[in-house]
């Protein structure tokens, strides 16, 4: 098994902050807050007082938004 600092940093790769994912998608941090409150965000983990989303989490649920040709705008 490799060294517990590498297992870790491997792991917190595979996240995304609460703060990226609102600059990610141009919202602040308090509408992340809220539209998770509301359940209307991927999957998160809490770590202490953070929150982060797993990057395929994120992914999934983007790919949730694609409108298909001839869809709704």
């Amino acid at each position: 098994t490799p060294p517990r600092n590498q297992t870790t940093t491997a792991a917190l790769e595979d996240l995304v902050s609460e703060a990226r994912l609102a600059e990610r998608w141009d919202v602040t941090v308090r509408t992340m807050q809220r539209r998770r409150k509301a359940g209307n965000v991927p999957p998160h983990i809490r770590i202490g007082r953070k929150i982060f989303y797993r990057v395929a989490g994120v992914a999934a649920f983007e790919a949730d938004w694609t409108v298909e040709p001839g869809g709704e705008a």
